[in-house]
């Protein structure tokens, strides 16, 4: 049920959000750039509905065998408390601006994929029914973190900060 609202706001957000992307491409947060700060935003909530939603299973009176409880732990809390970083650091970056930050929303991006593929091996033993859905999660972070490596836009507004005077649009997308 908790699943189906949150889709409900997440997807129809999301077309917005692309539409709104697309639109500001020529501007400095634009684009797949903007796009990445809707995507980080909509992992997280569904991380926290998974996370606070089934917490008893979490607790240790869980019913779950002890093994499997351990692996469910490690499969999701640093999973969770790994994109808590990265959205910090991604709001350190709008807000300051500096090639410095990028640099550390790299390693951010980079920590949470290795952490992501360790929750990911554990699904496919203890949670093979979660382990489609957090497979496309690990893949999109490796994405974005290529996307934070090779990306023009990026290049030009935080290092150079010449992004305005370039006026190059999509091109740089």
């Amino acid at each position: 049920m908790a699943a189906t609202w949150l889709n409900g706001i997440l997807f129809p957000f999301a077309l917005v959000i692309s539409i709104t992307s697309y639109f500001r491409r020529k501007q400095d947060i634009g684009g797949w750039l903007m796009y990445f700060y809707y995507w980080i935003g909509a992992v997280l909530a569904v991380y926290l509905k998974d996370a606070l939603g089934n917490y008893r299973v979490f607790l240790p009176s869980s019913k779950l065998e002890p093994v499997k409880h351990l692996a469910l732990i490690v499969a999701v809390y640093p999973r969770l408390f790994a994109l808590l970083g990265v959205v910090a650091v991604a709001i350190a970056v709008l807000r300051r601006r500096e090639w410095l930050w990028i640099e550390r929303l790299r390693l951010m991006l980079g920590v949470t994929v290795v952490i992501a593929g360790i929750s990911v091996a554990l699904d496919r033993v203890y949670f093979p029914r979660a382990l489609f859905a957090n497979l496309i999660r690990l893949t999109m972070l490796g994405v974005w973190l290529i996307y934070f490596y090779v990306s023009k836009r990026v290049h030009h507004v935080f290092r150079t900060k010449d992004w305005k005077k370039l006026n190059i649009g999509e091109a740089l997308s």
